[in-house]
């Protein structure tokens, strides 16, 4: 269920830890296949231990509760003490701050995050914060300040060797020069990233780069090519069970 993924494995029986009886139905709410918004709000209240807020916080983001997951997320804030678990909290608030439309508000926690995480030296943890403040920016329409971030993001992964940073960024860049009108710069982008994609066997990312290889050609009117890139998508969501996805490729 959307949101359970973390719940699915543990026991009713066996919770322990702060307030288990409310713990025990979170778990057997998720396992009907939905997350019971009543009990998430009560255990948000009572939770005094600051990684079990933060666990809840995660389950309500996942779930759609965005305005239940900021208040659970700032609470953990008020109670964290712990210089590593706070750009890791100021990170996942900004991601529900972004799902609810503040824009503005995910910028500045993002921001805090990066702080945070550059001084304590956690190269990899900053290069997906700056990556989360370019998409923040995109979306905004702040076009200098997306492909800045996104670009710093890019360049920590590759020093890092870390491949599916790069793969996930140079989608990113490609997805703000899209948005631009910079086809050729974007299609080149793509094309790197779902190199990497394949390389890594990630097909679902694969799938998504491959649809927007696919509006990019359909707007240069390479027909041929626009079609060959929406099939291959549209194989690779089915393989995964993914109708939604399928849904949107073939209103393209």
């Amino acid at each position: 269920s959307k949101g359970g993924d973390g719940l699915q494995k543990i026991d009713s029986k066996a919770i322990e830890g702060s307030c288990p009886e409310l713990l025990s139905k979170l778990l057997e709410s998720s396992q009907k296949g939905r997350i019971d918004e009543d009990v998430c709000r009560e255990l948000s209240l009572k939770l005094q231990d600051v990684y079990e807020i933060k666990r809840l916080g995660d389950i309500c983001r996942r779930a759609g509760l965005q305005g239940l997951a900021i208040n659970t997320y700032n609470r953990a804030l008020s109670l964290c003490r712990d210089p590593i678990l706070r750009p890791v909290l100021q990170n996942n608030l900004g991601q529900a701050l972004v799902h609810q439309g503040d824009l503005a508000k995910a910028a500045f926690y993002y921001q805090k995050s990066a702080d945070c995480f550059a001084r304590e030296g956690d190269h990899i943890g900053l290069a997906h914060v700056l990556g989360n403040l370019g998409s923040a920016y995109r979306r905004s329409g702040e076009w200098n300040k997306a492909i800045e971030h996104c670009y710093r993001s890019l360049k920590t992964f590759e020093e890092k060797g870390d491949d599916l940073g790069i793969a996930q960024m140079t989608g990113s860049l490609g997805r703000i020069y899209a948005d631009i009108g910079e086809k050729e710069l974007a299609a080149r982008y793509f094309e790197r990233s779902l190199t990497d994609f394949q390389r890594l066997g990630d097909k679902r990312s694969a799938a998504w780069v491959l649809d927007r290889l696919g509006r990019i050609a359909g707007q240069r009117m390479d027909w041929d090519k626009a079609l060959s890139y929406f099939n291959s998508s549209l194989s690779l969501f089915e393989e995964k069970g993914e109708s939604q996805s399928q849904g949107i490729v073939l209103s393209n």
